[in-house]
């Protein structure tokens, strides 16, 4: 029998129905997307050890257990697809767990969901790739969701997790931990490191032949600048026009913004609302903003931008405006930041290793999702037998399950093992009309639900378990190049308390319009830095940048400490 809420816990979740779902990080742009892996898994499902002394649990189960799991999908596909899924099946049959999925609306999903709560209908647990860190704390504060940390820090519980995934990464554990000490919510973790490197600089090589230099020429700040210059004054794509972009920015870009080029100058950061321009050296989460090296990246940046070397639209600009420029016939950009390579002239642009500048040590950020893309999978406070649906769920993090999970069976068509390696067929999985159609008569459950808590490992793509597509090749070539720079102290976009995220969000607001309005009037020229920054500074400080900075802080030792 489900619980039966107070009336009072019931109104607490109401304030849920506002909350949107969808978009992970609040940032100006269209580009900002979930990392998910399209690598790697067996073709049967894996022998895990279905014993466990201590919890007594043994798959398949004497007696059938069912539970009721709700999900979001965006496509027309009911759950009754899954009967035509042979791993599907098989998954019921190795367990005798029987799961009866809840199709939660494309739109409004959360209002859906909300209503379930107050009805009493909740299911026993939420495929929740589609909410929010803010999603997910009101959730916990209003106790709605159940702790699952017992049974993630039991290894017979969760074997795959324990020897597949913390054993590579321990700091995964960090990542999913609740400022309470609590687990509340399953990870989806893959291994493939490249996936997360989200602003490397490209470099057009065509250009800087022509212009006389080799790529690996260009080492210092001095040395780029004198490229772009050519670029900027000479007719590079011959075409007859004044439209070169010897750097291409977007203020807000998920991956093209101003912040990438800040890694020059040792500041790895971001300015969306998980990041909030910090970033961590020796434990200690810094602002960006206030720093002297962020204050010498603005001094380069508004040098380039009257030099007219920054894209003239970089803070006016929509998306369509900017994707159209990396779009056109003939190249028109010199430099960007970004992991774009699908533009019709990219194959004239090579990585370029982080220029030297005088006094600064590169950082590059890299995405926190290396360590664990939080908030997968959740357990109500009605699920009875959470400790049978927790084990049930480990079964994705074997390599087997979750490559059938996600690409079905060898015979669908979608990959091939070959010597004991996948492979993903490239014809099929780049064709989005074979791969609904095929869906519809062999389907993977992930064309249904999406978003699990998978687990490729590093291992398995460095072993040869998975196949490296020449994308993820190329892809690693220019993580390789940028090792040496990479902050290896990420700031991890930690769980925050309702309380502590609604503080940040009030103070966000006014810290970012004097933050954001004075990086445009800097760099365009429109203001002086010199003669603004200690009242700038002086600003931050007056509406409260020591607490917001300090939250932050304490976000960030929860994390470290859930690492133990």
């Amino acid at each position: 029998m489900k619980k039966k809420w107070l009336a009072a816990t019931l109104a607490a979740v109401m304030v849920l129905g506002v909350a949107a779902c969808g978009q992970q990080e609040v940032n100006n742009n269209k580009e900002e997307t979930k990392q998910s892996s399209e690598a790697g898994t067996s073709e049967t499902v894996a022998s895990t050890p279905t014993e466990a002394e201590d919890t007594g649990i043994t798959f398949p189960l004497e007696e059938e257990v069912t539970f009721t799991l709700a999900y979001k999908n965006a496509g027309d596909l009911e759950p009754e697809i899954l009967e035509k899924c042979e791993f599907w099946q098989e998954l019921y049959e190795r367990t005798n767990v029987k799961i009866e999925l809840v199709k939660l609306p494309a739109t409004d999903t959360m209002t859906k969901l909300n209503a379930m709560f107050m009805s009493g209908q909740e299911p026993d647990g939420i495929f929740s790739d589609f909410m929010t860190d803010t999603n997910i704390n009101e959730l916990v504060s209003a106790d709605l969701l159940m702790p699952l940390t017992e049974y993630v820090n039991d290894p017979e519980i969760m074997p795959n997790f324990h020897e597949r995934i913390l054993s590579e990464s321990p700091s995964t554990k960090g990542v999913i931990t609740y400022p309470d000490g609590e687990i509340y919510a399953l990870p989806r973790y893959d291994g493939m490191e490249s996936n997360y490197l989200e602003s490397p600089m490209y470099i057009n090589k065509t250009w800087v032949e022509k212009a006389g230099w080799k790529v690996e020429d260009i080492k210092t700040i001095d040395d780029l600048e004198t490229v772009l210059t050519y670029f900027a004054e000479n007719d590079m794509n011959g075409n007859g026009k004044d439209d070169e972009i010897p750097f291409i920015v977007l203020q807000g870009q998920a991956k093209n913004h101003f912040e990438s080029f800040m890694g020059l100058y040792g500041i790895a950061t971001k300015d969306g609302s998980y990041e909030n321009y910090v970033y961590v050296e020796d434990g200690k989460v810094i602002f960006a903003p206030t720093s002297d090296a962020y204050k010498d990246a603005i001094l380069k940046l508004n040098d380039w931008y009257d030099k007219e070397l920054i894209w003239e639209e970089a803070f006016t600009a929509t998306y369509e405006t900017w994707l159209a420029k990396y779009n056109s016939e003939v190249p028109v950009i010199g430099l960007y930041t970004n992991t774009f390579r699908t533009f019709p002239t990219a194959d004239q642009y090579v990585a370029l290793a982080p220029v030297e500048v005088e006094g600064y040590e590169p950082s590059w950020y890299v995405h926190p999702g290396l360590k664990g893309v939080k908030g997968m999978f959740v357990a109500t406070k009605s699920c009875e037998n959470a400790d049978i649906l927790v084990k049930w769920m480990d079964q994705l993090y074997d390599l087997d399950n979750a490559w059938r999970w996600s690409y079905g069976e060898e015979a669908d068509g979608r990959y091939t093992v070959e010597n004991g390696m996948y492979k993903v067929n490239n014809e099929i999985s780049s064709d989005p009309l074979k791969l609904e159609e095929l869906s519809k008569t062999a389907p993977q459950v992930k064309w249904l639900i999406n978003f699990a808590t998978f687990g490729f490992t590093a291992a398995d793509y460095n072993e040869g378990r998975i196949a490296i597509s020449d994308a993820q090749q190329d892809a690693q070539e220019t993580y390789d190049l940028y090792r040496p720079y990479l902050n290896d102290e990420i700031w991890p976009r930690p769980y925050l308390t309702n309380e502590v995220s609604t503080k940040l969000s009030e103070l966000r607001t006014d810290i970012f319009s004097v933050i954001n309005e004075k990086k445009a009037a800097w760099i365009t020229g429109k203001a002086d830095i010199e003669k603004d920054w200690d009242e700038y500074c002086a600003t931050l400080e007056q509406i409260g940048i020591d607490e917001f900075v300090s939250l932050m802080q304490s976000a960030y030792d929860t994390y470290m400490a859930g690492q133990q």
